[in-house]
């Protein structure tokens, strides 16, 4: 198959990252393509056992999520004092995070923690979450 050669001036001017859909338990594929000057990333299917090629609508505008203004990238913390909450490193959020289970499971014992999943997570999350 021959493609267009607009097609492969178009291709080359993206960042494609091969995934699965975030959404529900089938973990359908796709591809993510970023143009590499910024703008909307795009999303299209990719053939796999659980999708053959097709996305619903919610696969299909996942990548919205992506440069959305008020998208959270840097772990905020709350301040006791002002109730408001402040921009804190990873490092930070971790150990925060971190300290404050090990304190309630000291105080409250072991059963004092629970974590929710579901079938979308992957065998890596929940791994992680173990």
């Amino acid at each position: 198959m021959t493609i267009a050669p607009s097609v492969q001036a178009q291709v080359a001017l993206q960042t494609q990252t091969a995934t699965h859909c975030p959404y529900c338990a089938l973990q359908c594929a796709m591809t993510i393509s970023v143009p590499t000057g910024g703008g909307r990333p795009a999303v299209t299917p990719r053939d796999f056992p659980t999708n053959r090629g097709g996305l619903c609508q919610k696969g299909w505008t996942s990548a919205a999520l992506l440069d959305t203004p008020d998208r959270l990238v840097t772990p905020l913390i709350k301040d006791r004092e002002s109730g408001g909450h402040r921009e804190a490193s990873w490092d930070e959020a971790l150990s925060y995070v971190a300290g404050t289970l090990t304190a309630l499971r000291q105080v409250h014992g072991p059963d004092a923690v629970a974590v929710f999943g579901c079938g979308a997570l992957t065998n890596e999350k929940a791994y992680l979450l173990g």
